[in-house]
């Protein structure tokens, strides 16, 4: 007998059918989805439904975002989101186009 056989035979091979599924990770929808599977394994439920984490958003007045999230460090953790930055800086007078004035022969 050849190697890796039984008695001369070559290995009983696998059997694989093409089957459908639901996910309970999509419990308002209905589809049925189909993929690959060994014949005769009987799954419970789609093995990557148990990935489908839901996090409730992070929510905070601005009071808090004032006294816990806001710092006086330039990026990095603690700042203004970039849209309260951009806010700050257009109030500030902040020009958008550091060579103005050298466009107009100034400086």
């Amino acid at each position: 007998p050849a190697p890796g056989t039984a008695g001369g035979r070559p290995p009983p091979r696998s059997r694989w059918i093409w089957a459908p599924f639901t996910s309970s990770a999509r419990p308002h929808d209905p589809t049925t989805f189909r993929h690959w599977v060994r014949a005769g394994v009987e799954y419970p439920d789609y093995p990557y439904a148990r990935f489908n984490v839901h996090l409730d958003a992070v929510e905070y007045t601005d009071e808090e975002y004032a006294r816990y999230l806001r710092g006086d460090d330039a990026g990095g953790v603690g700042t203004a989101p970039p849209a309260r930055r951009r806010e700050a800086a257009s109030s500030a007078g902040g020009s958008a186009s550091p060579t103005k004035g050298a466009a107009a022969g100034e400086g």
